[in-house]
């Protein structure tokens, strides 16, 4: 998926690259669909990184079941975090992250400060860094240079 993601990269500002993501999403949403979001018992952990790297390829090119599916997992272990396997929450808080509206963001942030593993304090900050959206990505910066900071560590 790596060479997906760097075409995809290649295209960066180009008017071609709506194309070529739908084209690359159109290989690779098949294999998805076989691999599915859950893991199965016994599974090869093979599979359980296929799935991941998926999910992470899809959400990169901007695939709109693979966002609903992650912004549906975020809600999920919102309510109760034991509803999403560790193995996928990064991948799933960078996809929310790079798609977060403001009230979404703001409980990403939330999430980082409040969290007491250190592995998912830094996925929730690495997620919240990569909101598309302007406004909020200034609004990570600014919490970067305040007090916070040292808050977090």
């Amino acid at each position: 998926m790596r060479t997906v993601e760097e075409i995809d990269d290649m295209y960066w500002c180009k008017k071609e690259r709506p194309a070529f993501q739908e084209y690359a999403r159109s290989m690779l949403r098949p294999v998805f669909e076989r691999v599915g979001w859950e893991g199965q018992p016994n599974e090869e952990p093979s599979r359980g990184l296929l799935r991941t790297e998926l999910i992470g390829t899809l959400g990169d090119l901007d695939d709109a079941e693979g966002k609903q599916g992650a912004q549906a997992r975020f809600e999920k272990f919102l309510a109760d975090p034991a509803t999403l396997a560790p193995d996928l929450r990064p991948v799933v808080f960078g996809i929310v992250g790079k798609n977060a509206d403001a009230p979404t963001w703001e409980k990403l942030h939330a999430l980082g400060l409040t969290t007491n593993s250190v592995e998912e304090k830094g996925c929730l900050f690495v997620a919240s860094t990569a909101a598309a959206a302007p406004a909020l990505a200034e609004k990570r910066v600014h919490s970067d240079t305040t007090s916070e900071v040292t808050a977090r560590a």
